[in-house]
Parts: C-alpha cells; sequence; structure tokens
C-alpha cells in the first residue's frame, strides 16, 4: 500500500480535510483568476471592444470545464473508492477509462463547435461590431480546448491520489505564467485578444508539465492501463459527476444570457 494511501487512512478526519479543503480552494479561486487576469489586460491593453469580445467567449471555457468536471469528478470518486477497497488494478482502469473518455467526449464536443465557430459567437451574444475579437479568442481556445481538458482532469485525479499541494502548484505555475505572458503578448508584443488567448494556453500547458511530476514520485497510486472498454463503468463515472456538471454548466448557461441580454439592450459597452 502506497505512502499516500496509509496517510489518508491513519491521519486524522479533522486535519486531513483541512490538508484537501485548502489547496481545493486556493486552486479553483486561481481558475477564476486566470480569466479575471485575461480581462484585465485586455482592458488595459485591447479597449473595450477587445474585453466585449473576451468576456462573450469565456463561456466556452466554462463549457469545456463543465464536461471535464463531469468526467474528472465521477472517475475521481470512483478512483478514491477502488483505493479505498485496495484495489489497484481497478484504480488504474478508472483512471484509464476517465481520460479517454474526457478526450473523446470534449474532442467531440470542440470538433462541432469549430465547424460553427462563427455561429455559436453570435449565439453567445456577439454582434458585427465586436465578432473579430470574439472569433479570435474563442478559435484558440476552442483549437486548444483538450490542454484544458488534461490539466483540469490531472489535477482532480493528483488531488484524490495524495497530493493536493501538487494539484494546487500545478494551478498557481499556470496563472503565474499566464499572467507574465498576458503582459508580454499584449504590451510588448501588441497581440491583442489573441495574445490574451495563447498565454491562457501557453501557462495552461506548462501547469501540466508541472502536474505530470507527480507520475515521477514513488508514492504515486495513479497510472495507466491496458483494459478492455468497460459500459458500466463509464454509466458510473457519468452518473457520479452529473451534479459538478450541472453546477459548471449552469454558470455557462447564465453567462451566455446575461451576455445576450447586455448586446442586445446596451451594445458592446454594456458588455
Amino acid at each position: 500500500m502506497g505512502k499516500n494511501h496509509s496517510k489518508m487512512q491513519t491521519t486524522e478526519p479533522r486535519k486531513l480535510f483541512m490538508q484537501y479543503l485548502i489547496p481545493s480552494l486556493f486552486g479553483m479561486v486561481l481558475m477564476a483568476i486566470n480569466i479575471l487576469i485575461d480581462g484585465l489586460f485586455v482592458s488595459h491593453g485591447v479597449g473595450e471592444k477587445g474585453l466585449a469580445g473576451v468576456n462573450i467567449a469565456v463561456p466556452i471555457y466554462s463549457v469545456i470545464l463543465s464536461v471535464s468536471l463531469w468526467i474528472g469528478m465521477g472517475g475521481a470518486t470512483l478512483y478514491s473508492i477502488a483505493l479505498g477497497q485496495n484495489n489497484h488494478v481497478r484504480a488504474k482502469k478508472i483512471f484509464t477509462h476517465s481520460i479517454i473518455l474526457a478526450i473523446a467526449t470534449t474532442g467531440l464536443i470542440i470538433a462541432f463547435c469549430l465547424m460553427f465557430e462563427k455561429r455559436l459567437a453570435y449565439v453567445f451574444g456577439a454582434n458585427d461590431s465586436i465578432i473579430t475579437y470574439v472569433d479570435d479568442y474563442l478559435h484558440i481556445i476552442l483549437l486548444f480546448g483538450l490542454v484544458f481538458v488534461l490539466e483540469n482532469i490531472l489535477s482532480i485525479f493528483i488531488r484524490n491520489d495524495g497530493n493536493p499541494a501538487l494539484a494546487m502548484t500545478g494551478l498557481i505555475v499556470t496563472s503565474v505564467v499566464n499572467i507574465i505572458l498576458n503582459y508580454l503578448f499584449i504590451f510588448i508584443f501588441h497581440w491583442g485578444v489573441k495574445g490574451a488567448a495563447y498565454a491562457t494556453v501557453i501557462g495552461t500547458f506548462i501547469g501540466i508539465l508541472a502536474l505530470l511530476t507527480h507520475f515521477l514520485t514513488r508514492k504515486k497510486q495513479l497510472g495507466y492501463s491496458h483494459t478492455k472498454l468497460d459500459i458500466s463503468l463509464l454509466g458510473n463515472i457519468f452518473s457520479i459527476g452529473f451534479p459538478s456538471f450541472i453546477v459548471e454548466g449552469s454558470a455557462a448557461v447564465m453567462m451566455v444570457g446575461f451576455n445576450v441580454t447586455f448586446s442586445h439592450f446596451v451594445g458592446e459597452v454594456g458588455l
């Protein structure tokens, strides 16, 4: 039995709860700050139309995140149960299914959105005045959407594998790199909203590299395994993670609703 797993069994529950709560809470705050940073740099470096464009495109990030949370939370919960039963073969099977399912599901969604990218921008509340800004940001976020999915899935599983500090560190790395690159790409290179999108993508990719160091440690239980497709397992992942999908997906729907309303009655200044 791994050191991390035995620690979870022997540590006093309240202390263990705080050890997981604080990094998880801090990590969620950093995810929100990432989007906020894009808006701040764009507003000062590009202007109000650029900021309006980012605000229109941002819900697609929440859509991608909601699907990855759906699969990540469902899979990680089952993964923890398997570790609690000391069933490491099943734990690796769950992780493998979750990664493949996340890539396949979000890959199909992203491909569909890329096919109807401009229409999607108008559905999200864009108008002719800001469609270029929306499309610039939206296209890059969609094109590299799987990067966000992988970071989120890995962060959830690594936290449940007894390493919440690394999960938090990965998000810290993402945020710091995003801030630095936002400044460079917008104010030095003058790439506009594309610069903000590229900064987010590159920051997230470097965050993934930080998370992958978990697989170099002896404490990890997490790992990939060659296994046959288990339909019942996929169903369990979807059913357990569904509440997380609803929560994050509802936020995306509300943002789109606000944007459509502001765009119709006030225009890009309201956005």
